[in-house]
């Protein structure tokens, strides 16, 4: 799930969002769409784990230099999956070369196709 990166957001909310939006990572970017990082629901109990309030704005817990996809890459899908098998990741951003969002490559959706 994109999401608009605030100051403000909190673990609690952060959860919520995962919770409702149906994905186990947000992504976050600016204003210009610029990736900021990724925040997991595992980053998230991470912290509540070690004792950390659900209030605790996420600024602390974002992943600032996540796993992404270059949009000229030729083979998108194939790196998804790699990135899926030897990283454990679901949702992966696809950036220009400006660090700008373009598309957000969902695992789940690659391995339903491969089942159709």
């Amino acid at each position: 799930m994109l999401v608009l990166f605030s100051k403000g957001l909190t673990l609690e909310d952060a959860a919520r969002l995962i919770l409702y939006g149906h994905e186990r990572t947000l992504i976050l970017h600016d204003e210009s769409s610029k990736l900021i990082g990724v925040l997991s629901q595992g980053d998230i109990l991470r912290a509540i784990w070690t004792g950390i309030s659900t209030k605790t704005p996420i600024n602390d817990h974002v992943n600032l230099n996540p796993l992404y996809i270059d949009s000229t890459a030729s083979n998108k899908e194939g790196i998804a999956l790699k990135l899926f098998a030897e990283e454990g990741v679901l949702v992966i951003p696809e950036l220009d070369e400006g660090r700008k969002i373009v598309n957000v490559i969902r695992v789940r959706e690659l391995i339903g196709r491969e089942f159709d």
